[in-house]
């Protein structure tokens, strides 16, 4: 397996920096290749403060603004290729292959995605209505950004992940501060690393490095919150996120048990929920299952 060193960049836009409290092994091998900052609760309300006064400059720039940034992105996520597949492999272990069909091949087609897309899919919609009450107006339903946006990551495609829930909100012109997992933050703060590279305004996307703590933090500062990880944890995502009567994005693990048996010459398919070795999908292996398509057939 590929290792790499690296630290935390010291940056807004990164990890606002604290007392270092986390090291970041790489499970393939044992080795420690970083070390990040386990961010507090004050910390985090500083990091969104900072994100909502850089929200609106954001705004301003419009779809076709933040459309160039997204793409300068795109063409920086297949120029430092390389460097995002060395960092994913040695925070998660996973093979070179992988890394590079799912955290730069698809994250690379996230960023064009909405850089072309976002406007449409936000533009104003014509409202009918038959109700007396408006007659003779003209009604527009439009869609403007909540603001700042939080996201919390889980550890099993770090870089992957952080574009899939990230790029969308900031297309559509809102601040996101990405809490990634703590066994996997390296990813996040090279995304980070990027974006800035890229032009995006400074704070408009920043990275809360931390524990459970500091994603509970996140919660109590943002106007929205994405969460992917357990169910357990996403009951207190939804229920901190329902007190405050903001919104919430959750997609939560979970996989459906299995026997595995070798294939017998002339056995059938005729066992019910019992699947053979050689008919598992390949969701089964990711991740040690792991993943989103981590429940067999």
């Amino acid at each position: 397996m590929a290792t790499v060193e690296q630290q935390a960049p010291a940056a807004s836009n990164g990890a606002v920096h604290q007392d270092e409290g986390i090291t970041v092994e790489n499970p393939a091998t044992g080795e420690i290749i970083g070390t990040v900052p386990d961010l507090d609760a004050a910390v985090v309300a500083e990091m969104a403060k900072c994100g909502r006064a850089a929200q609106p400059q954001w705004e301003m720039l419009g779809f076709e603004g933040r459309g160039r940034v997204l793409r300068r992105m795109q063409k920086w996520v297949m120029d430092n290729s390389e460097r995002i597949i060395r960092t994913v492999v040695s925070e998660t272990g996973k093979t070179f292959e992988e890394a590079l069909l799912v955290e730069v091949s698809a994250s690379a087609s996230v960023f064009s995605f909405w850089a072309k897309n976002a406007e449409k899919y936000l533009a104003d919609e014509r409202v009918r209505s038959s109700s007396p009450f408006v007659k003779g107006k003209k009604l527009i339903l439009r869609y403007k950004p909540l603001g700042l946006i939080g996201v919390i990551n889980p550890w099993n495609y770090p870089f992957g992940m952080a574009c899939l829930d990230s790029i969308p909100a900031l297309a559509a012109g809102n601040s996101v501060i990405l809490k990634p997992s703590e066994i996997t933050p390296l990813s996040s703060l090279l995304l980070a690393e990027g974006l800035r590279e890229c032009g995006m305004p400074e704070d408009v996307f920043q990275v809360a490095t931390g524990r459970g703590e500091t994603g509970a933090a996140l919660i109590e500062q943002v106007d929205m919150i994405m969460f992917t990880g357990s169910t357990r944890t996403g009951r207190k995502v939804a229920e901190a996120a329902g007190r405050r009567l903001i919104g919430s994005s959750l997609e939560l693990g979970g996989n459906d048990p299995m026997i595995v048996l070798r294939r017998r010459p002339g056995a059938s398919r005729e066992h019910g929920d019992l699947l053979l070795d050689d008919e598992l999908g390949p969701g089964v292996r990711l991740s040690r299952a792991r993943v989103c398509r981590g429940a067999g057939l």
